[in-house]
């Protein structure tokens, strides 16, 4: 959903298109005129920047935008909607065919955006219930991706092996792979369960007699199983480097919440959550699990706090340098901007490298909170004279042990 509405953005289209709900645009204000042909991070930027979205490929095939200027209605328009190796371009409108091809970060198109009658509605405070949701199961539903449930498994439930919008079959691949395979065009893994009732039988590929990738996890990696259990039921627990085929499935709708009621604090102590933000230098992905591999380390509280939140697997630093990645982390802004190139350098200290950077610290002070850090947050370590010092970059390659006694000395400081 769009965070202006189309009333915000005076496009007053709505009425206009399939969808009542929905409104469009080219080059209407406070759009800066006609796109023309950008790669689909600007396109992003250039909806978004205005309060609006890109258009979903649903969106621009029934004439969302049709006619909204640029000559875009028999151009390859950007969408919103995801496939196997980035997002799906479609024509701008219908008139001149419903065709719609797959484009990499190196294509360029046009863009037409995309608003909603109606903005997100408040999330909910903690006073004196929240209702927590969990994560959608898939991305998209069956509807979406237009895949129809099998007669042989749980109505709620669609699986495919080649069918539109997947490239093709998968043939052998890695764990890592067949999981960016299903959720590259919004589904997911078959668990081991759905393939053993038969929930793929007969998608094609020849994969019913063929080892499946499954997102049930095991001991030192993830079952495998054959595709349909008309070959039998049995799993092997193979590690994230093994190769199997894939069957993607997906649901029906998403999944009812399920509300988890949280004690909230006493409104005579305070209102505001409290936020804990850790981050720790060097951490490579094959230090922890993420259910992709056996991990080199056991990490039974990242493991713990990892199955009750969000996990991005998709995340990744700018740089592999503690002070330049933590920087980016802190800011949002990309290396050209932080000029943190190396540790040579720290973020807000004197010889602060983005004194205008604003950081997610000063933004929790901003909003009323006492923000207060500890360790290696910018490089330092104490407070002088008012002034935070930071602890010698280069002194662990010369006297290590005082570089130890450095970090040791550290304590809490006001950010």
């Amino acid at each position: 959903m769009s965070v202006s509405s189309c009333n915000d953005l005076g496009w007053t289209n709505a009425p206009s298109g399939w969808n009542p709900r929905v409104c469009a645009a080219s080059n209407a204000a406070p759009l800066t005129g006609c796109s023309g042909e950008v790669h689909w991070r600007t396109a992003l930027h250039f909806c978004e920047d205005v309060g609006a979205r890109l258009c979903s490929v649903d969106e621009l095939q029934q004439n969302e935008a049709r006619n909204t200027g640029c000559s875009y209605d028999s151009a390859w328009v950007w969408t919103s909607t995801p496939c196997l190796n980035g997002k799906l371009l479609s024509i701008g409108s219908n008139k001149a065919g419903t065709d719609t091809v797959c484009g990499d970060s190196t294509r360029t198109a046009a863009v037409r955006c995309c608003a909603d009658v109606s903005t997100p509605t408040a999330a909910p405070t903690l006073s004196p219930t929240v209702t927590v949701l969990p994560i959608a199961v898939s991305v998209s539903t069956c509807d979406d991706l237009g895949w129809n449930p099998e007669e042989n498994g749980s109505p709620a439930v669609c699986a495919v092996s080649d069918a539109a919008p997947l490239a093709g079959c998968s043939g052998a691949i890695r764990w890592r792979d067949a999981l960016r395979f299903c959720e590259g065009v919004g589904a997911r893994l078959c668990s081991a369960d759905e393939l053993q009732q038969n929930e793929a039988r007969g998608t094609g590929c020849s994969y019913d007699l063929a080892w499946v990738w499954t997102s049930t996890p095991c001991p030192d990696g993830y079952l495998v199983t054959t595709g349909s259990s008309k070959v039998g039921t049995e799993t092997i627990c193979e590690p994230f480097t093994h190769e199997a085929v894939v069957r993607c499935c997906a649901d029906v709708e998403a999944p009812s919440p399920s509300p988890t009621t949280l004690t909230p604090m006493p409104s005579s102590i305070n209102t505001k959550l409290n936020v804990l933000f850790i981050s720790v230098d060097d951490l490579r992905w094959l230090n922890t699990k993420d259910g992709s591999h056996r991990p080199v380390l056991d990490t039974p509280g990242f493991d713990s706090l990892a199955r009750g939140s969000l996990l991005l697997r998709n995340a990744h630093v700018p740089a592999t340098i503690c002070t330049a990645s933590r920087g980016s982390i802190l800011t949002g802004r990309r290396l050209d901007t932080t000029q943190l190139y190396s540790y040579q350098r720290s973020l807000h200290v004197e010889d602060g490298a983005c004194k205008t950077c604003l950081t997610i610290p000063l933004l929790f002070k901003e909003a009323g909170y006492y923000t207060t850090g500890v360790g290696k947050i910018y490089h330092l370590w104490h407070e002088k004279n008012g002034k935070v010092r930071s602890c010698p970059l280069f002194v662990p390659l010369i006297l290590p042990s005082h570089f130890v006694q450095c970090y040791r000395r550290t304590r809490p400081f006001q950010m």
